[in-house]
């Protein structure tokens, strides 16, 4: 399983350049030409780039047409259309109304299948199937707002009930707190990838993995965590990156 690494603008080069798969931010990609030109060396490199929709920096998904626009100049192996958080009818007609709108783009389209339960989440799910798309984003609480452990248990449900489409790709969004929690993820060979900042907030606080995973509980991502331009630490934010690496069995490198 690939693994995407959401670090601050500075530390791309150094950090994020260790994996040849990458979540690209619209909202940092708007507003940060640093950012904008480290993603399209990737995508001119052959990197899996794939831009997503910020909606859960913003809390909302950035506006269809912004990221055409976005998506035209980055030119991205995917993107994901834009999705309301736990919510399956608006996440529906907003994945409606972009297919219509980037019906021309030649981009991989990946939706979110939201809700409020496994019913509702399930059901959001298959009405996407039935549409013209070509992957899935499973977000990080998933597991939880169907009622169940965590988003493994998720991944397995899908697996067990047969609904599990090997024609589609699947990304995981985000990872949980306890990063350690990626190996068995990694596990489901159906799931392409993976992104997190995870490795990088912890480093950024001076606290590496252990081989059990962190030591201490996530200390989220610091104010103006894009626009931080050094740390003491990059030796250990390097060591996060390349034991999540191995937890994820990634074959990047």
């Amino acid at each position: 399983m690939k693994v995407a690494v959401i670090a601050p603008t500075a530390l791309l080069a150094t950090q994020a350049s260790r994996s040849n798969y990458h979540l690209v931010l619209a909202h940092v990609y708007e507003t940060d030409e640093l950012y904008r030109e480290f993603y399209k060396y990737c995508v001119s490199k052959g990197d899996f780039v794939i831009l997503d929709n910020s909606a859960y920096e913003l809390g909302e998904s950035v506006d269809v047409m912004k990221l055409k626009r976005i998506a035209l100049d980055l030119k991205p192996t995917a993107m994901f259309l834009p999705d309301a958080r736990f919510d399956s009818e608006k996440t529906l007609q907003l994945v409606k109304d972009a297919l219509v709108v980037l019906e021309d783009l030649q981009v991989k389209k990946f939706a979110v299948p939201q809700g409020k339960d496994l019913e509702d989440i399930l059901q959001c799910y298959q009405e996407l199937s039935r549409m013209d798309i070509d992957g899935f984003g499973l977000y990080e609480e998933i597991g939880e707002v169907a009622g169940m452990v965590n988003r493994p248990q998720f991944l397995s449900y899908l697996e067990r009930s047969g609904l599990v489409n090997r024609d589609k790709y699947y990304h995981c969004l985000g990872m949980e707190e306890n990063t350690k929690v990626v190996e068995e993820i990694g596990k489901f060979d159906w799931v392409g990838g993976i992104d997190s900042a995870k490795p990088v907030v912890y480093g950024l606080y001076g606290i590496s993995f252990s081989e059990e995973g962190p030591r201490v509980p996530y200390p989220h991502r610091p104010k103006g965590y894009f626009d931080i331009v050094e740390t003491e630490f990059e030796h250990i934010i390097q060591w996060n990156i390349e034991k999540l690496l191995k937890w994820a069995n990634s074959a990047q490198h």
